[in-house]
């Protein structure tokens, strides 16, 4: 009981880290060390949007996904961009013919990239944010192709639109 309600001695503490050591460690903030700046490393991450158009079907109408078709003036094929760095988990050919790609970005958050006309990508490829996942199929008979993205936060579904700037 006593040596829990006694103040401990941190002056000799300090001293005996500063003989052996050549000075009190930074994990210890009480030795009186000067107060240094901290960075935080990867404090805002910024998510690219997958594909420069805009959204024609929001989060509201499955609650899992939104589909986005390109701007008027984008190339015959599109790019399909990721998001931020990650892991292939899946490439899969789809009953239309088209693919889908399954990537594990950072932490629990997983995005799903389909109605790929093409990818190069394979499963426990890596790529960074803004590399090429794959590229839509060319516009033909007036249809204009779509991306249906899926972003999951854990098991959780969330509204892309809420973290990337569409």
């Amino acid at each position: 009981m006593d040596s829990l309600s006694r103040e401990m001695d941190f002056q000799a503490a300090q001293t005996w880290y500063e003989e052996h050591f050549g000075g009190a460690p930074s994990f210890i903030p009480i030795f009186g060390q000067s107060e240094q700046d901290t960075t935080k490393v990867n404090g805002s991450v910024s998510l690219t949007p997958p594909l420069n158009g805009r959204i024609v079907q929001s989060f509201a109408m499955d609650m899992k996904g939104i589909l986005i078709v390109p701007k008027e003036d984008s190339q015959s094929s599109p790019e399909v961009k990721s998001v931020e760095t990650g892991r292939v988990l899946e490439v899969k050919k789809l009953q239309d013919s088209t693919f889908s790609v399954l990537i594990q970005h950072t932490g629990r958050r997983t995005a799903l990239y389909s109605g790929l006309a093409a990818s190069a990508l394979k499963v426990n490829d890596w790529v960074q944010g803004g590399d090429v996942v794959g590229t839509l199929p060319a516009e033909s008979g007036g249809e204009q192709p779509a991306l249906y993205f899926m972003l999951k936060e854990g098991d959780r579904t969330v509204d892309p639109a809420d973290v990337i700037s569409f």
